[in-house]
Parts: C-alpha cells; structure tokens; sequence
C-alpha cells in the first residue's frame, strides 16, 4: 500500500490487481502455459476468475478452460496427470489412500474457509436448531418439524450424492459416525442447484430442508425464497468462519504434485492462490479467504489484468463518457440531475500508527441516464438540503485536505474546493473560507452573496450568525482561546442582548441563556424574562413540547406554561413525548398532555411510552406490548424488543436467543410484515420518500432488502450497502457501485477492481 502522508486519506492501489503495474520479471500466464485445473463443482467460477485475471480475458472467454469433474474424480485426475492443478474441498480419505497406493506425492493448501451450512424454505417459522437436532433429522430420529418448535408438518430432508463433496462434509462434520437414513433418490438431488430449488419449493409446503456449501447459500440468485438456519446459535457468515465459531467448517485446498519444477506454471499459481493478490480474487469471487492478505506475500510476482474481469454474478461496467473533461467538474447545463457515485476505497493512518483503516471510498459525479462526469476524484460528496421540506439541495464536495465545495445539484454551477465549513443558517447557507479566523459569507439559495463578516462586525469584533428566530438573529463570537461571547441583534442588527452566557432558542422560539451552572432564564420575544418559580437552588429547565416548560431545582419540580403560569407541581416526573404531548407522573399513575395542556389520556401506566396516534408500549421481562387506547387493542411480541414510529407504521426490532428479527405494524396494530434479521428506515433525501431496508435477512450475512415504507412491496434485495437516490436504487460492494432504475435494471456500474479491503 501507498500512504501519501499520516493522518491522510489516501487511496491504496494494490499493484499486483492493476494490469501493468507489475515489475518487468513478473510472470505472464498465456493460453499456452496456463496449468490445467480441475476441483470441486462449488470452485468453477473460482477457476473462471482465475483464468480471467492471469490471462486479461472476459469470464465468457475464460470458461473454456475451465472444466471440473467434481472434488473426488479431479484428485484422481491429478494423481494419473489428467490436471495440473487441484482446487477443491477436502476429499474423502480414500482419495488419499488411492494417491498414497500409487507412490504419488502431493502438496496441499488451504485458500479459502468453507462450511456447510443447512437451509429452509423462508416461511419455514423454524430459525436455528443444534447440532444434534440436525444429526437427528438425518439420523431418521426427529421426523416432524413440530419436534424443533416449528408447525405440525413431517420434515423433507433432502441428501446429497455419495461423492458429493457436501455429502462429505455432511457425513465428517456432522453426522459423525452415525449413520444417515436412507432416502428415495428423489431426495438426493444430483446437482447443488437442484437441491436449493427443492428446499426453496418441494411440495408447495415450508417443509424441506438440505444442506450446501456457504458459497452457494450466501449467492444472492441461488437464495431467493431460502432461510440459512443458525446453528448452536451461530450464524453462518464471513466473519463466523474466519473466527471458526461456527461449527461444521471445513477448507477449499490447492493441490499440486510435489515433483512439479519452481518456476512451472502450475507451482507459480499455487503459490499466487495464497499471496495477498490471489486471496483478494478469492474475496471478490465469493469466498471466504483463509487469512488476511496483509499476512502473505503481495503476489506482484504474477501478471495480473482486471480490465475485462467482472466477478461471478456481477455486473460488468456499464457507462458512458460525458463530453466533459474527468479529472474536475466543469460546470456546464446539459447533464441533467446528477449523483456521487463511490469509487476505490480509501485508507488512513492514526499519527504514527503503521496501521491502514478503512476511511470511505473515492467518489465521482454521474447521471441517471448512465453518463460518467467525473472519475473519483472527491474524498465526499453530501446532500445538501436548502430546506426542511426536501427537494430543493445542493451537492457538499471535499477533498483529502478538508476543504470543501459546492456544486449544483445539475452541475450548472461549481466553486473551487475553497470552504473549510458549510452549513444552513435558516434560509441561507453558511460558506466559511477560514472559520478560526471569522471569515465567510451568507449565500442566498441561488448561491448569491448577501452577507459577510463585514455585516456582523460590531465594536471590532466579528461575530458568526446562528439562528435565526422571530426576526432576531443569534450570533456568537470566539477569541484565539475559543471563549465565546453572543448577541442577540433585531431586525435593523441593534444589539438586544450581549453575554458569555450559553445562548440558544428553544423548540418554542423563546430564548434560553444558561449561566456556567446551567441555570436557565427564559425570554419573550421583546426581551422581557419570563417569571419562573422559585424552586431553590439551580434552576434546570427543559421544554416540554411546544409550550411548557419543566423547571427542575433542588427543593422541588415544576411544569409552567411558555408566559411563565404555573400548570403543574407535587408530581413524581415528567418527560416528553412524541406530537408534542407529554406525560407526568403522579401518585404512581400517568396521565398523557396534548400540546396545548389538554388530558389526552389519564390514569396510565407509568412505564408505558407513548408513540402517537394514540399507541403506547410497554415492555416486561417477556415481551413487547403495544397498547392501542381507547379500546385498548394490543398486539404482543416476544423477547428483547423495542418500537418506535416510522411514518405512518411502527417498526418493531425483535431479538430472541440472539437473532433479530422486524415486524411492521400498522397505527391500527395489524401486523403488515415479519422478516429475519434487524432493519431501518432508509430517506431519499431528495424526494422526501420513507423506505424501509433490512439488513442480514433470513441468515445472510451481509444481504440487505429494501421494501416500500409499508413493508408490502419488496423492492430490491442484494450483497451489499443499498441507497437510494430519487427513486433510484444504488448498491456498493466490494467491487463496484451500481445503480438501477425503478424497474431494476442497470442504468451505471463503476467497478474498482481489486482496492477493496480483504477483511
């Protein structure tokens, strides 16, 4: 890795994955030289990604090398020279009792973590059994899923081919010696693909279930209708291998014969397999390296070219050109609405540390009509919004060094990279070229100056706006030594008020100072103090809603109303809640305001939390209740959950024996949805649109769903980080940003090849 400088992001180009990066003697992989490979049927596109990268051809091209004859047959095809090279799982010992019978020498290393992991049809209400409820299964000794805690429906257990490398793992890792129960070969598919297919819909009903590799299981196409099952409570996923939690592990080797030569192709890619290059191919690829390439050699030694691979199930690049120069953004009407796309990943140190962290990606500008403005040339871009509706915004650029600038949301109007701070002050945008020293201007929505520090300079000393409120304007000023000092001016900047206070206006509008030990006076609009009660000692005061207060002291609590009359006393606590309302504590029971003071409900529980619309929550050490007054409908859920609103629905996280779960609810509490794992609301920033994304669904690690904000309509489901972009959905994985038009289809994919991280 390349590092610019410390405490820098800087991007990290991996030599050995760029085509012509590589030192003169590195070795060149031809059609001519290229090692015969064979394996097992789960690493054919490993084998195809190989092929691609060594020899600088499309995966397309590269498949007719590669021809595997499943992992028994391809080790005996290495012991009598059919292959050059192995890589597989692991075989069953009499494979090496045949190598060993016929004096062959042999050399093996592991490249990549596997496991074989067990799978559902997705309405299957069952999540996680043990290992021994799984030997049992096979074993014919638990026949009903109702025996697991799951419907009353006899199990569909589903086997794979004697000499099937999951079959060999099913019986070393698994059963254990105990012998499985003998099926109809109907049950015993003779492909993996068949398999899934049979578990995803054998018999219209959720009631079968098989085994595969992780490989298979964790492909976004293969999964579709599957549910991947914990296992001891452990999901199966990158992470759970790598750390070799998960129980029912196994390796893919590389093998080759000890007597080939150094410098034969074969040895140089069994050595390549393991480098820090070769272990990246695998990241792309799907799999789960074995260690962490920073711990191997870099593989530069070996010719690599990535530009016309594309990993397995991704998209190749897609874009066009603009007419427009790449290396900066040249303003210029005809590009339409444009958007950040994210490049190679970025990378930093902490002061001396020697060690790289993850810090972002690179990112450029393109359009929806697929048309590439920018290479990657930002460290960030943001959406900027000009105001709180949404829809009107600008784009936030930065580079490496902290500046920033701002550019059009269609690209008509950029400035240099020339703020060191940008952010909105009511209507206008705060744009400051050196904060410490006051410097900025106030621009207007069309990016017009209508103010500078000059405006707010007053007895020698600048001063930065704040708020804007009721036509006043707050304002704080900083010395070298950062103590600050505010004002308030009115609409002709006459100073109002002047203290080193802490100054700021509430959710009311009504203006708070706070001395050093956070005492409160609240004032009117003309400035008068609002009259507080005396309550001794400190006075704390916190808005409760729009307008009251709760004014807290050492001899006593109070709650008055914004012109200061006493509404409340002698309770035991008060908090705020949603719409505005708030709920106060008395005598053990709750009673719930409305914004204007009005008894919305009395007599409650005071556990109870309120989230509108008249819903509350109440938790206990067994489950989530959701309380719908007045006719007090309730809807359960059991465990460690929690809910809160999400536009006009609740979401609701469920967690029991370790594995979350999402429900939706509508304000009338029906249940809309339930789905595996955890789950957030994800904003267009731009149209304003809800969205409801889960994350690690169903047991797949690293996948995330994106549904409509009801939760009825499934809109998207992949490997990878998924965003949405006025109305467009974006995914970032560890190769490429990609972007897809409402209908789902690619309208741009940027690939970065081989900079991802391997962890």
């Amino acid at each position: 890795m390349k590092r610019l400088c410390a405490f820098a992001l800087v991007l990290v180009f991996l030599f050995a994955l760029l085509p012509g990066a590589e030192a003169e003697e590195a070795f060149r992989f031809t059609r001519d030289n290229f090692p015969k490979l064979d394996g097992s049927t789960s690493m054919v596109p490993l084998g195809q990604g190989i092929a691609s990268v060594l020899l600088g051809e499309s995966r397309e091209d590269a498949a007719s090398l590669i021809s595997f004859n499943r992992t028994t047959q391809s080790f005996r095809n290495l012991c009598s020279g059919d292959s050059d090279l192995v890589i597989a799982a692991e075989p069953k010992s009499e494979v090496f009792q045949e190598m060993a019978e016929a004096s062959f020498p042999y050399e093996l290393e592991q490249i990549a973590t596997e496991a074989l992991v067990f799978v559902v049809n997705e309405n299957n209400p069952v999540s996680s059994l043990t290992t021994q409820q799984v030997r049992d299964i096979y074993a014919g000794n638990i026949t009903n899923w109702s025996q697991v805690g799951g419907e009353d429906m006899p199990i569909a257990a589903f086997q794979r081919n004697p000499t099937a490398g999951s079959q060999v793992m099913m019986e070393k890792l698994v059963m254990d010696g105990t012998p499985m129960m003998e099926v109809p070969s109907t049950m015993i598919p003779g492909e993996m693909g068949q398999l899934i297919e049979a578990v995803r819909s054998y018999d219209n009903a959720a009631n079968a279930i098989g085994y595969t590799v992780f490989y298979y299981a964790a492909d976004m196409q293969m999964a579709q209708g599957l549910k991947i099952l914990q296992i001891d409570g452990i999901t199966p996923c990158a992470e759970t291998l790598r750390s070799q939690e998960y129980p029912f592990l196994n390796g893919y080797y590389a093998c080759i014969s000890a007597l080939a030569p150094k410098d034969s192709p074969q040895r140089i890619l069994y050595n390549w397999l393991v480098s820090e290059a070769g272990q990246q191919l695998l990241t792309l690829e799907g799999y789960v390296p074995v260690q962490a390439p920073e711990q191997t050699d870099d593989g530069s030694s070996v010719f690599t070219d990535y530009t016309r691979y594309t990993p397995n199930n991704g998209t190749p690049a897609q874009y066009t050109a603009f007419d427009c120069p790449k290396d900066h953004l040249e303003p210029r009407d005809d590009y339409g609405d444009i958007f950040p796309y994210e490049g190679a990943q970025l990378y930093g140190t902490w002061g001396d540390s020697s060690e790289d962290f993850q810090a972002g990606n690179l990112m450029g500008f393109y359009n929806h009509d697929g048309q590439l403005i920018t290479d990657p040339i930002y460290t960030s871009i943001n959406c900027f919004l000009l105001d709180d509706r949404g829809g009107d915004y600008l784009w936030v650029v930065s580079a490496g060094d902290g500046r920033c600038g701002i550019v059009a949301r269609d690209g008509s109007f950029a400035t240099e990279l020339c703020y060191d701070s940008l952010y909105r002050v009511g209507d206008f945008l705060f744009a400051s070229t050196d904060y410490e020293a006051l410097t900025f201007q106030l621009l207007d929505k069309n990016l017009n100056p209508v103010a500078t520090q000059e405006d707010y300079t007053f007895d020698g000393k600048r001063y930065i706006p704040q708020l804007f409120q009721n036509g006043l304007t707050l304002c704080y000023h900083h010395d070298q030594d950062w103590n600050e000092e505010y004002i308030l001016l009115d609409e002709n900047k006459n100073i109002l008020l002047k203290t080193q206070d802490y100054v700021t206006f509430d959710e009311n509008g009504t203006l708070c100072v706070y001395d050093d030990e956070w005492n409160c006076t609240l004032y009117y609009p003309d400035m008068t103090p609002v009259e507080l009660p005396e309550v001794g000692g400190n006075q704390y005061v916190q808005a409760l809603g729009r307008r009251f207060y709760q004014v807290s002291g050492d001899e006593g609590d109070y709650i008055i109303d914004a012109g200061g009359s006493l509404f409340e006393w002698d309770y035991d606590s008060a908090i705020y809640a949603c719409e505005d309302c708030f709920s106060v504590v008395k005598n053990g029971r709750a009673t719930l305001y409305d914004s204007n003071g009005r008894v919305k409900f009395s007599d409650l529980n005071p556990e109870w939390r309120y989230l509108g619309d008249s819903v509350f929550t109440e938790t206990n050490d067994s489950e989530l209740l959701l309380h719908k007054l007045p006719e007090d409908k309730s809807l359960s859920f059991p465990g460690d959950s929690f809910a809160y609103a999400m536009g006009e629905c609740y979401l609701v996280s469920i967690c029991t024996d370790d594995r979350w779960e999402t429900a939706l609810v509508d304000k009338e509490l029906n249940l809309l949805m339930q789905t595996g794992g955890d789950a957030t609301i994800l904003d267009d920033l731009i149209t304003g649109q809800q969205y409801l994304l889960c994350y690690d669904t169903y047991g797949f690690s690293g996948e995330q769903r994106l549904y409509t904000a009801d939760g009825q309509t499934q809109l998207f489901r992949a490997n990878g980080r998924l965003g949405i972009q006025g109305g467009y959905i974006t995914v970032a994985n560890d190769w490429a940003f990609t972007c897809y038009d409402p209908d789902g289809n690619v309208v741009f994919c940027y690939p970065y090849f081989g900079m991802a991280s391997g962890d």
